[in-house]
C-alpha cells in the first residue's frame, strides 16, 4: 500500500526538482545578457565622463 505513493511521491519529488533547476537555468541565461549589456553601458558611460573630465582639466 505505502511503496507505490512512496515511489509516485519520489518520483514527483524529483520531478519537480528538475523543473525547478531547469527554470532557475533558463531565468539565469535570459537575465546575465541583460545584466552584461547594462554594466557594458555603464563602464562605457563611465569612461565617457572621465575622458571627458580629464580633456576639460587638460585645456
Amino acid at each position: 500500500m505505502f511503496a507505490p505513493t512512496n515511489r509516485y511521491f519520489n518520483t514527483a519529488i524529483a520531478l519537480s526538482s528538475t523543473l525547478a533547476v531547469s527554470m532557475v537555468t533558463v531565468s539565469l541565461l535570459t537575465v546575465m545578457p541583460a545584466f552584461a549589456q547594462a554594466s557594458e553601458q555603464a563602464s562605457e558611460q563611465a569612461s565617457k565622463q572621465a575622458s571627458k573630465q580629464a580633456s576639460e582639466q587638460a585645456s
